[in-house]
């Protein structure tokens, strides 16, 4: 998790970041990548850590956050996210 850390930081401070798991099917890529971790917190994916940490630090007036998840398989890509955030207060 150091890593991806210190990747969350360059991120923060403006660069792009890419976070790559690649193997043998059913060796757990998705899992460790997009898990919710919705019963158990510490269950979750990288994913929806570093989501956390970057909803968490961004400013709602100035910052904005694209974020995209793309698999590739059999040399086919798939796109399954592609969101804009938009944080607005009520």
């Amino acid at each position: 998790m150091l890593i991806c850390y210190l990747l969350l930081q360059s991120v923060m401070d403006g660069y792009n970041g890419t976070v790559m798991a690649y193997g043998q099917t059913g060796t757990g890529k998705t899992y460790t990548l997009g898990r919710l971790g919705e019963e158990d917190t510490a269950a979750r994916g990288i994913m929806v850590r570093a989501m956390e940490d970057i909803l968490a630090d961004v400013s709602l007036e100035t910052d904005s956050v694209s974020v995209s998840y793309l698999q590739v398989v059999g040399f086919t890509m798939n796109y399954f996210y592609t969101y804009d955030v938009v944080i607005f207060f009520v």
